[in-house]
């Protein structure tokens, strides 16, 4: 055998090739995978805990709701008008149609507001809503203007029949709770006195009437209560008195919440 030639067709064995590529790639896969996981996990837990955080924060929003609605019902069970429920909200700028003013030369509506005035002495006049009839409620106008004997409220009310109850405020602070029939005439129930009031500022009055009790707010700050079963329901308004002087005062935003 010739030693300085190869073979004819001896083809020389392959070079064995490193495993050290393959476990590098092997390496690298598991890591992708890995951090596949990771990225999967990691979202997975933050929509878990955007959830949760969504979840708290509705039901501490709905709490929070709640409080507000039990706070509100609280503080109404417990200050005028004691109640939400709106039902006549009339600023008196001129008749309102659907309650029914009365309107002559005693009751007439002038400068954005509801003017009464009664120039005879001993007499006193009435003003009233006469498409209204109420039975338990709170009701309150603004009274102004105010000059001469006394001026206020009119509630379960018949005109007609010429039957009221009164609430009026005097010239010297006082207030007095009345009934009135023309068979009766003026029956006197209590009185009291108004806190720092005065003729020349406005003064918002109030009433609360539920069954045959009765309570008196000036200011929203209550000044009186009384009981009474002559008058069951019936209209609102407002009155000026004249005892030995001309009376005439300015009424606006009356409103009347039921009970």
């Amino acid at each position: 055998m010739n030693q300085g030639y190869p073979q004819q067709g001896f083809v020389p064995p392959p070079q064995k090739k490193s495993s050290g590529g393959k476990i590098a790639l092997i390496i690298l896969a598991v890591v992708v995978v890995l951090a596949g996981i990771g990225i999967f996990s990691a979202s997975a837990y933050n929509t878990s805990q955007g959830n949760a955080h969504a979840t708290a924060t509705a039901q501490a929003q709905d709490a929070k709701a709640t409080a507000n609605v039990q706070a509100t019902a609280t503080y109404m069970a417990s200050h005028f008008p004691f109640s939400s429920k709106l039902i006549l909200n009339d600023s008196l700028s001129g008749n309102n149609p659907a309650h029914g003013w009365m309107s002559d030369k005693y009751c007439s509506f002038s400068n954005n507001m509801y003017h009464a005035s009664e120039t005879k002495s001993s007499t006193f006049v009435t003003c009233s809503a006469k498409s209204t009839d109420y039975t338990d409620f709170s009701f309150e106008a603004t009274m102004q203007n105010f000059i001469g004997n006394a001026g206020g409220l009119v509630f379960r009310g018949d005109e007609d029949q010429q039957n009221y109850y009164l609430f009026l405020v005097f010239y010297d602070g006082s207030f007095g709770f009345y009934s009135y029939s023309t068979a009766s005439h003026t029956k006197k129930i209590i009185t009291g006195d108004v806190n720092n009031f005065s003729i020349s500022k406005p003064i918002r009055l109030g009433v609360t009437a539920q069954g045959n009790s009765f309570k008196f707010f000036a200011d929203g700050q209550q000044i009186g209560q009384a009981t009474d079963s002559t008058y069951s329901h019936g209209q609102v308004g407002i009155a000026v008195d004249n005892d030995a002087l001309i009376t005439e005062a300015n009424f606006s935003n009356a409103k009347v919440w039921q009970l």
